[in-house]
């Protein structure tokens, strides 16, 4: 249509549409020249039909595809840069469509990027105020709501986030991915604070049908509690340690969380946590700055330690994207995705580290033939 009606009057809808279907574009190898189309689709609505209906859901696409691109990167400089664009654009949507149908639900992803992504929470907190009172039938007022009770968790309020989180259940008529994703929400806050006996229970209340994230989130946090019953720690004491850890990482003490997760290990070496606490401790680094290097030693030790865990796999995995991308380390990056293609030949990671592996062969290769010149 575009390539022999290029002056349509359908030509507007027609780019829309097509962006809207690179956006939707799944499947981690291709993620990078699906983004970069969807968000030139999108660019190109919004420089050829500035007037069109669909002009604002080009700009508001443009803002989610940054946001999307910025969760597929390991390197935070870049990640960074993503969700600046992605805020500029929400910003430039406000100022543009006051009156737009999907005013309040970019406001609220304003909001979400201030919680999640600057730490502003006070800022936050005023933004998601204000979708949830300013439109209150909306569903970007429930979901204001939701991240409103993650607030409170990450300010240490878990007295309000319960709160927060059961309203939010009961005005869902408690079904519905939301209601599902507060009820998850309400067992974590049980696990938190050492009352795992309600989390089980609130987790085997989940609906078998919630949403994939919830689901798996909520196996991850079931196979832990479970794993209290064959501990030799009759105290449940390493259980407690890591719940605590959970807590204060949420919180953004990374300190704190180190030295608790250290006490762990310590204290309980042969806990069937200890492998949960080592990747837990590799996470925590990676999320400091400057960390890095610490952060992919403590990953490729999950799988020295814990080869049989079934966080091996995914520990080499997040060592290799480190010594990929934020160290530098190609060779070092090289041999952990092929240790993981060799030891876990089944993972999920598998392909991608195939991928990786070819590319970093082949940029070697190229590198090689720049330094020493065409063969004559």
């Amino acid at each position: 249509l575009l390539a022999n009606h290029p002056r349509s009057p359908l030509a507007d809808d027609a780019r829309y549409f097509k962006a809207r279907t690179l956006a939707s574009h799944d499947g981690r190898a291709a993620d990078a020249g699906a983004y970069r189309a969807a968000l030139n689709a999108y660019e190109l609505v919004r420089e050829r039909h500035p007037d069109a209906p669909t002009a604002p859901g080009a700009l508001r696409g443009i803002g989610q595809m940054h946001e999307r691109r910025a969760e597929q990167l390991d390197e935070t400089d870049k990640q960074k840069k993503h969700h600046e664009k992605a805020l500029d654009t929400y910003r430039e949507f406000l100022d543009e469509y006051p009156d737009h149908e999907a005013y309040p639900s970019v406001l609220r992803a304003v909001g979400r990027l201030q919680q999640d992504v600057l730490f502003d929470l006070d800022a936050a907190a005023k933004t998601l105020r204000e979708v949830a009172d300013r439109y209150p039938k909306t569903q970007a007022a429930r979901r204001a709501q939701y991240d409103l009770g993650r607030l409170h968790v990450m300010r240490g309020d878990l007295t309000e986030a319960r709160l927060a989180f059961s309203r939010l259940a009961e005005q869902s008529g408690g079904s519905g991915a939301l209601a599902q994703r507060a009820r998850y929400q309400r067992a974590l806050l049980h696990f938190y604070q050492g009352e795992f006996d309600a989390a089980s229970t609130l987790l085997g209340s989940l609906a078998k049908n919630t949403d994939a994230d919830v689901s798996n989130d909520g196996i991850d946090l079931g196979v832990l509690l479970a794993e209290r019953a064959t501990s030799r720690d009759t105290t449940g004491r390493a259980l407690t340690l890591f719940a605590e850890a959970r807590l204060k990482h949420r919180r953004r003490q990374q300190a704190e969380t180190l030295a608790l997760l250290n006490a762990l290990l310590a204290n309980h070496p042969r806990s069937p946590l200890a492998d949960d606490a080592r990747y837990f401790k590799a996470r925590t680094l990676a999320s400091h700055d400057g960390r890095a290097a610490d952060a992919a030693s403590a990953y490729a030790q999950v799988a020295l330690t814990h080869p049989k865990s079934p966080l091996a796999d995914r520990s080499l995995y997040r060592a290799a994207r480190l010594q990929e991308t934020t160290l530098d380390a190609p060779q070092d990056a090289l041999e952990s995705y092929q240790r993981l293609l060799k030891d876990y030949p089944g993972s999920l990671h598998a392909a991608d580290a195939r991928n990786r592996i070819r590319a970093l062969q082949r940029k070697t290769a190229e590198e090689m033939t720049e330094a020493t010149g065409p063969a004559s």
